[in-house]
C-alpha cells in the first residue's frame, strides 16, 4: 500500500469480452504521481509468475527519436496511455451517466498501481520530470486480480 490516499475525476467504460465484461476508468493524473505509486510485476527466475521484462535502455536514450527527446522537445506528452490495474479496493462514484459511459470519481485510497502497459513511458518520464517539471499522462485503470492483468 501507499502512504498517502487518492481519489480523482474519471469516466468509466464496460467492456465486455469472452465470458465476462469489466470496467476500465479513463483518466488523466500527474505523471510523478503515478510514478510514485507504480509497482512492476518483473519477471526475474526468483518471481516467475512476473510478466513485465526490463526496459531496453536504448529507447530511453535522449537522442533524436527517443520518448525522452519526445517529451522534453516535442509534443511534451504521450498521445498514448498507460494501462495500470488496482489489485486492492477502489470504489468508483458515479456523479453522471451518458448511456454509454459513466463519469464519477474513482477512489483508490492507498492502493498501488501495478504497471501492466507502459514501462518505457514511464522511465521516459521520469527523466523528463528531472529535467522540465511534472507533466500529465492519460492512464487507463483496471480493477482486478492479478491473474487478470495478463490474461
Amino acid at each position: 500500500m501507499f502512504d498517502a490516499r487518492l481519489e480523482f475525476d474519471v469516466f468509466r467504460i464496460t467492456q465486455r469480452g469472452g465470458k465476462e465484461s469489466f470496467e476500465i476508468y479513463v483518466s488523466v493524473l500527474m505523471a510523478q504521481e503515478v510514478i510514485e505509486r507504480c509497482e512492476i510485476d518483473r519477471w526475474t527466475p526468483q518471481n516467475q509468475r512476473g510478466y513485465q521484462r526490463f526496459p531496453v535502455a536504448s529507447q530511453l536514450k535522449e537522442g533524436r527519436g527517443s520518448a525522452v527527446s519526445y517529451l522534453m522537445r516535442e509534443m511534451g506528452c504521450f498521445p498514448t496511455s498507460i494501462l495500470v490495474n488496482i489489485r486492492g479496493e477502489a470504489k468508483f462514484r458515479e456523479e453522471a451517466s451518458l448511456g454509454w459511459c459513466s463519469i464519477g470519481r474513482l477512489d483508490v485510497g492507498e492502493e498501488r498501481f501495478w504497471l501492466i502497459d507502459g514501462q518505457h513511458r514511464i522511465e521516459a518520464l521520469k527523466r523528463a520530470i528531472e529535467r522540465n517539471g511534472d507533466l500529465e499522462i492519460s492512464c487507463h485503470t483496471l480493477h482486478t486480480e492479478a491473474a487478470g492483468e495478463v490474461r
